[in-house]
């Protein structure tokens, strides 16, 4: 498994916008991710997070949690998502992602089994304690 900072790393290259948003890789393990997106950088004209910079970081979140778990050369593709704005969120946005032991054995196994699988993964932004984002992504994975 990779760790936060050669998952940032491969994340800033690969997806060169996420740089200009201040994309942080905070926490990485075997099945959770937390990332941040700046403040200043994704902010709308409401002074709190610009709506499109919470897709773009939840995305990343969900994207980047599987993706550190995959053998090199495996493609990875979102290829359905939805998002829920609960209330405005004010500063830092923070985004975190966790896998179950269940779901991340099966995908490895599909993969490994049929040279793709399929993934469902939810990704929560909490802002003064409470839940600001439900974010749900459907992902594909395929074998290189």
């Amino acid at each position: 498994m990779m760790n936060e900072k050669a998952l940032e790393q491969a994340i800033r290259q690969g997806i060169p916008i996420s740089a200009q948003m201040d994309f942080k890789v905070k926490e990485l393990h075997p099945l959770q991710i937390i990332v941040a997106g700046g403040a200043e950088q994704n902010i709308n004209v409401h002074r709190t997070a610009f709506a499109g910079s919470l897709y773009s970081i939840c995305t990343l979140a969900a994207w980047g949690l599987v993706y550190s778990k995959l053998p090199a050369g495996t493609c990875l593709v979102m290829e359905k998502a939805r998002i829920e704005y609960l209330r405005p969120v004010k500063g830092e946005i923070i985004a975190s992602a966790y896998l179950s032991t269940e779901s991340a054995h099966s995908m490895l196994e599909e993969l490994q089994q049929n040279k793709k699988a399929r993934l469902e993964l939810s990704v929560n932004v909490d802002c003064n304690e409470k839940r600001a984002v439900n974010f749900h992504a459907n992902l594909h994975i395929s074998a290189g």
